[in-house]
């Protein structure tokens, strides 16, 4: 396809500082080639004639610390108009606080779409490079407390595990996967985690069912901690464990930890990622499955 020279000013994540003149006090490198604008030129100038009157009366009449979103349009360096996703928040001058001024952040709602695409296209060849391979994926989010273990199967992302890190951490040691020797180590990943530490490491073992009981097998453990404004948002990191794929399918925890019964679509989910994803699943659980769907199909 041939590039069109116009997809250099697609505006994602532009920013911009305006005082309350609506003039432009600085902005980043995408901003300036969006407008084909300078320093001191008023943004007001490039928000097209019906949209105008929204954007002055939502910046007005926003309080210190306040921000808002509005989509409108505006005009690109080319002279043609493009909606854009516009974050408003009004704020004091770091040095004055008598002076006060305006953030925006600008994204063309066309280019947002296109980023998008792309960043679908590269999660995409990670989740295959991640699926070739003997490594699980885990994230911990603090804000929610919520620990997930991910194997990538197929391009598909399958959560093994997911649930707050103390349950995690407890639910592991009742199934008897950590060997005694391993419990300290085992602990000590657990509470880097949990100490948002910023990198670590560990190497310990797992007992492993690979369809003949469980059996002692080494698993090394690479994370790291992700921040935001000083506070941590999310660990991440990769489990590497021999074989993993045929280990773990898409219900190896969830399902079987689960108190309540299955429904039907449930039950025909659960065995159906299980013949796809699990090499071992009982052939037994199909027949049931399908004497299942006959009963109920027949009404008795």
């Amino acid at each position: 396809m041939k590039h069109n020279y116009l997809d250099n000013y697609e505006l994602v994540n532009g920013y911009a500082l305006i005082d309350t003149d609506f003039s432009i006090i600085t902005a980043n490198e995408k901003m300036y080639k969006f407008l084909g604008a300078v320093r001191k030129a008023a943004i007001s100038d490039a928000i097209h004639q019906v949209d105008i009157d929204d954007f002055i009366n939502v910046s007005n009449n926003l309080r210190i610390g306040q921000s808002k979103s509005m989509v409108l349009r505006m005009k690109r360096v080319d002279n043609s108009y493009r909606w854009v996703l516009m974050d408003i928040k009004r704020l004091y001058m770091s040095n004055n606080h008598k002076k006060e001024y305006l953030e925006l952040n600008i994204s063309d709602v066309i280019g947002l779409k296109n980023h998008t695409n792309h960043l679908n296209e590269d999660i995409g060849i990670y989740r295959r490079v991640l699926s070739i391979n003997d490594k699980l994926v885990y994230t911990y989010e603090y804000d929610k407390d919520l620990f997930t273990i991910y194997n990538y199967v197929n391009d598909d992302a399958i959560a093994v595990i997911s649930s707050t890190i103390d349950d995690v951490y407890e639910r592991i040691l009742k199934k008897g996967l950590i060997p005694n020797e391993s419990i300290k180590e085992y602990t000590a990943y657990f509470n880097n985690i949990k100490n948002a530490k910023s990198v670590y490491d560990h190497h310990f073992s797992i007992n492993v069912n690979y369809g003949d009981g469980l059996k002692p097998t080494g698993s090394y453990i690479n994370g790291s901690t992700i921040y935001a404004q000083r506070k941590p948002i999310r660990s991440v990191g990769t489990l590497k464990l021999p074989d993993a794929n045929n280990v773990f399918s898409k219900t190896t925890y969830d399902y079987e930890d689960c108190n309540k019964m299955l429904g039907r679509e449930g039950l025909e989910k659960y065995t159906l990622n299980n013949i796809s994803y699990n090499k071992n699943f009982p052939m037994e659980n199909i027949i049931k499955l399908t004497l299942f769907k006959e009963k109920e199909h027949s009404g008795y």
